[in-house]
């Protein structure tokens, strides 16, 4: 009898130790992420942040922008025209705050990615596109983990042509959410041609012409020249919205360049041989 009471009792105590363990503290759920159909009012998930469940819903028309709707509000619009259904991906931290991961494509496969959210009940979003500099070109590899937001996304500037980066994080912090890195971008690689016409994936590009190189993104000080036809690394890339500067490396050094926008890549590119950019 005793030792059928001693078993019961280690039994019990197994039980509430896996119990205790797979407990997670107050305020802390898992982080999750799915695609949710919002071609009609998806009333199946809080995305206020008021623990009820709201009306999701986008609206567009071919050629026309993605607009969302929360609660019969319009909250947001693309500011290009798309050419395909949008993908929604419903996403939350693992602290409870939800978000939106909207994707769309329009011509030419050129896409548009945007992080809605709210704050202080009022609706924010953080655009992927590079404005005037150029376009994003597609996302992948996205993912939530904790309170972070990570994905890879691939654009064409006028400055570097079919870029690579490599994977951005976002985090939720003080009711924000911000990407780490601000606003300095790391280059996975480039899409370069070769004389045969075909594509090569480099960081390695040479130069189309004379150009200067500054300290720090500010380019009030010069750091050094690059001649022109000279090979250099290119590692980063700085976007504000409304300046992007080319982070390069060159005979040891590293300096910034400035970039220009897409409209004159084709008459004044800044690097060879690079797809849409020179």
């Amino acid at each position: 009898m005793k030792k059928s009471k001693n078993v019961k009792f280690a039994a019990l105590m197994l039980l509430v130790c896996a119990v205790l363990f797979c407990m997670k503290p107050v305020g802390v759920q898992a982080s999750t992420m799915q695609t949710i159909n919002t071609k009609r009012p998806c009333k199946s998930y809080d995305i206020t942040g008021d623990n009820k469940k709201d009306s999701i819903q986008t609206k567009w028309a071919f050629d026309e922008y993605v607009s969302v709707i929360v609660n019969g509000k319009t909250i947001y619009k693309d500011k290009t025209p798309i050419e395909y259904d949008p993908t929604v991906r419903y996403c939350r931290f693992e602290n409870g705050t939800p978000f939106l991961f909207i994707e769309s494509y329009g011509v030419n496969e050129l896409a548009q990615a945007t992080i809605v959210y709210y704050k202080n009940s009022k609706p924010k979003s953080i655009n992927l596109d590079f404005g005037d500099y150029g376009w994003l070109y597609g996302v992948s590899d996205l993912s939530v983990s904790g309170n972070t937001f990570t994905v890879q996304y691939s654009l064409m500037t006028g400055s570097t042509g079919f870029t690579r980066l490599k994977p951005c994080v976002f985090v939720y912090k003080d009711g924000d959410i911000k990407r780490k890195g601000h606003n300095v971008y790391d280059v996975a690689a480039l899409d370069r041609y070769t004389t045969g016409h075909e594509m090569l994936r480099t960081s390695y590009v040479s130069t189309a012409r004379k150009l200067t190189a500054y300290n720090d993104i500010t380019t009030k000080d010069r750091a050094f020249s690059i001649k022109k036809g000279a090979k250099i690394k290119i590692t980063k890339i700085y976007y504000n919205r409304k300046t992007l500067l080319v982070g390069v490396e060159y005979n040891g050094k590293f300096g910034w360049v400035k970039g220009i926008k897409r409209i004159v890549a084709y008459k004044k590119p800044l690097f060879k041989n690079l797809a849409f950019g020179g």
